[in-house]
């Protein structure tokens, strides 16, 4: 996508928000807690290397910025391993006040749900019962199904 945000992208390429987060999810790499863990690993890895080389330099050479390096490294470490606990936490209750509704036919039909519906949802739905399946973007890799599997 070439650093194009997906808002940006989406609107550019007219899709509707399902369509472009379908075919985000098609393109994309999944990242379950294997590859969340894995991706960890990684970077904790990286950091220990990163450490051990800017460590010595501080205490060797009395490198003020490797020193700085060292402290920013560990605390990049214990963020990763969940060390560190929270600075501050705000908890915000929202609450919604219920709305009174006309009693038309309409009105009473849908009462009971907490939103309308909108227009991208109104279309996917249109698209499902049109038989519809995601829409492709030009240009998209999509993996073929041959049918044999």
């Amino acid at each position: 996508m070439d650093g194009l945000r997906s808002l940006v992208l989406r609107k550019q390429l007219s899709l509707t928000v399902s369509e472009m987060n379908a075919s985000l999810d098609r393109t994309l790499p999944t990242i379950d807690n294997d590859a969340r863990r894995r991706y960890v690993a990684l970077d904790l890895n990286r950091l220990d290397g990163l450490l051990e080389t800017f460590y010595k330099r501080a205490l060797e050479k009395a490198d003020t910025q490797a020193g700085l390096l060292v402290v920013k490294i560990i605390e990049r470490r214990a963020l990763l391993l969940g060390l560190d606990r929270p600075q501050k936490l705000d908890v915000t209750q929202i609450r919604r006040r219920k709305r009174r509704v006309r009693s038309t036919k309409f009105a009473r039909r849908f009462q009971n749900r907490a939103m309308l519906l909108t227009t991208e949802k109104i279309r996917a739905l249109v698209d499902n019962i049109r038989g519809k399946k995601d829409r492709i973007i030009d240009g998209e890799v999509v993996k073929k199904d041959d049918g044999d599997g």
